[in-house]
């Protein structure tokens, strides 16, 4: 057997393949994209409906849309996170993902020092406020008195 008859006998075998899967993945492909299409389109009603009467931001156009339904995918690390996919976070939450449950793990850390932080702002403003009623009528020439030290 000569290589060329070798490759030929291993590229008709790829070329059977290809025939007797190729209308699936076409398929797939187009079902993939009319998801992202609809996906798309969905973020730009809702967005258009909702952000620009709210913040003031300018209205998306659909291809607009389409790059930042990517760039959020890109972001959380799921590029193929696409609406209404079995990729989706809900199934890679339901499915124990490991990374998904460290990312949350890491978000609910931000987001309890961000609570705590809050709270000691919201008491440093307390004690100020009330420092400042106790030495206003002080500074201003009533008869208050100033708290001792």
């Amino acid at each position: 057997m000569t290589f060329f008859s070798a490759v030929g006998s291993y590229g008709s075998a790829w070329l059977t393949i290809l025939s007797r899967y190729f209308p699936a993945i076409l398929w797939g492909v187009a079902i993939v994209a009319a998801l992202t299409a609809v996906g798309a389109g969905l973020l730009k009603w809702l967005w258009n409906g909702t952000v620009p009467a709210i913040f003031q931001l300018p209205a998306l156009t659909f291809w607009q849309a389409f790059r930042l339904q990517l760039i959020v995918a890109l972001l959380l690390g799921k590029l193929w996170a696409l609406p209404f996919s079995s990729g989706s976070n809900g199934a890679a939450l339901a499915s124990g993902d490991a990374d998904t449950g460290t990312r949350l793990s890491q978000v609910n850390d931000i987001l309890l020092e961000a609570e705590r932080t809050e709270r000691a702002a919201d008491a440093h403003l307390r004690e100020s406020l009330r420092l400042l009623a106790v030495l206003q009528p002080a500074v201003s020439g009533g008869g208050g008195t100033a708290p001792a030290p």
